[in-house]
């Protein structure tokens, strides 16, 4: 073996999602922030799910954001994180809605 239990990858990383502003208006910026539920190692990568070109990722701090759009009210925009590390990716996070209105 080679010293890794395929049972055990990514089991560490589970992750919790936040929103600053589920109920925003146009042109109000939104953050989701991803974060480690037990703190977890320094190496991890997170993404955010779907990467739908509207995010801004900040891969190492786990934080995402952008600005709503008029295009975006009465859209329910859903989201998920997951973080990786060198063993694989963990568990996928809780999600989260963002529903604009004017």
């Amino acid at each position: 073996g080679n010293g890794t239990d395929p049972g055990d990858i990514g089991a560490d990383l589970a992750v919790t999602l936040l929103v600053s502003n589920p109920a925003p208006r146009p042109n109000e910026p939104v953050t989701l922030t991803c974060s480690l539920v037990d703190g977890g190692s320094a190496n991890v990568i997170f993404d955010f799910q779907p990467d739908d070109g509207r995010l801004s990722v900040d891969h190492d701090a786990g934080t995402a954001s952008f600005i709503v759009q008029e295009s975006d009210v009465g859209a329910a925009l859903t989201y998920t994180c997951t973080a990786s590390d060198e063993n694989g990716v963990g568990n996928r996070s809780n999600s989260q809605t963002i529903i604009a209105s004017l």
